[in-house]
């Protein structure tokens, strides 16, 4: 853990375009070590929705998860966008099966992503190149306490790493990595950095 600076390169604008291309190949299932909770696999799938032109900005939140999959933004003129959001397919005591794990929106794109992980670090160290960040997306995760009791949602943000994993890290404290078990049929083959 600690404060390791990582970088994508080529400073933190990410061109809204190759956000959303980055975020469909993502489609697909993923499995994560979650430490005391063991494997768990996640249905990761894109969705569009229409946002207003005021709530483009890469700092402004995503819409929550419901106004994602029911496409709920009735807020002036629309314009469309692309979030992701991994639904889980085995869960945990505390996040069961069928639940949304996070969401990410190609809004919150960027090039960088600074380790802050007070623990349980999974960020790639400076030395290793093949797991460099290729693209950051900001989102929400959502944590709960045992049995599903008082869900909420988080700060978090998932990097798409050189080497195709997932770097999944949230409210500054945990990290941890995801790989790719199933491309989508929509995709048939795995992400790949540029």
């Amino acid at each position: 853990g600690g404060r390791r600076g990582r970088g994508g390169g080529g400073g933190p604008y990410v061109d809204p375009a190759t956000a959303i291309s980055i975020l469909e190949t993502l489609n697909g299932l993923w499995l994560g070590e979650y430490g005391s909770h063991g494997q768990e696999v996640l249905c990761l799938s894109t969705h569009t929705h229409r946002t207003t032109t005021l709530s483009t900005h890469p700092s402004d939140p995503p819409p929550s998860p419901s106004e994602l999959l029911l496409g709920d933004r009735r807020l002036g003129p629309m314009l469309p966008s692309l979030d992701l959001v991994a639904l889980k397919v085995t869960g945990d005591p505390n996040v069961p099966a069928g639940q949304a794990s996070f969401c990410l929106s190609a809004r919150q794109a960027s090039k960088t992503h600074t380790c802050l992980c007070r623990y349980e670090c999974a960020c790639p160290s400076p030395d290793e190149k093949e797991a460099a960040i290729v693209i950051c997306f900001g989102g929400k995760l959502q944590t709960a306490m045992h049995g599903f009791i008082n869900p909420r949602w988080n700060e978090a943000s998932v990097a798409l790493l050189r080497d195709g994993t997932l770097l999944l890290i949230w409210s500054r404290v945990h990290s941890r990595r995801l790989s790719r078990v199933l491309p989508s049929a929509r995709e048939g083959q795995p992400a790949a950095g540029p």
